[in-house]
């Protein structure tokens, strides 16, 4: 099983640091079928700035194809799915491809164009790259991707006046170091 509880803060410097927090929490719990199906379910929820909150159920799946594809899906930075290529029996070097939906909101500031207003930025990103995992515990990976969609929205103080706007897609990269105890 799985229990998690979260506090974080999104904040424009001049906006009030409690007006941008958050939090979060959920509990879960998979089964493994066998060596290769996990499947499992996480129920959270999370509050919002400026609006309400809201309750999740986020299915867990990891399948092991074979030896050299793995298929899961994953809430590292959103909601999404991956789709992993060993290119070694142990799995010490592999490709990955990711898609992810994330969503943030920050609390803008009062010299803001919103002044104490909410800037909303949601986007759908895929990619891919290589990752390194020397030990169960420790891997390195660098990605890239593109910000296949991506929308922002500014609301006023309340979140009641809204208004959205696209950006025109962008590119992605990035490099993780993970290490789990």
């Amino acid at each position: 099983g799985v229990a998690f509880a979260s506090a974080s803060f999104h904040y424009e410097e001049g906006a009030d640091v409690a007006d941008g927090g958050t939090t979060a929490g959920g509990i879960g719990a998979a089964y493994r079928f066998g060596p290769e199906l996990t499947l499992g379910a996480l129920l959270g929820a999370v509050t919002r700035i400026e609006d309400d909150p809201s309750v999740f159920l986020m299915p867990y799946v990891e399948w092991k194809a074979s030896v050299y594809f793995t298929f899961r899906t994953e809430m590292r930075d959103g909601l999404g799915l991956e789709a992993m290529h060993h290119l070694d029996e142990k799995g010490v070097w592999s490709l990955l491809a990711r898609g992810v939906f994330s969503e943030r909101r920050f609390r803008l500031g009062e010299d803001a164009i919103r002044p104490n207003g909410v800037f909303e930025d949601s986007r759908f990103t895929v990619m891919v790259g290589g990752r390194w995992q020397p030990h169960a515990h420790l891997s390195v990976s660098l990605i890239l991707g593109w910000d296949v969609r991506q929308q922002y929205a500014l609301e006023d103080e309340g979140g009641r006046d809204r208004e959205e706007f696209e950006s025109r897609p962008g590119l992605v990269l990035g490099f993780t170091f993970t290490a789990s105890f």
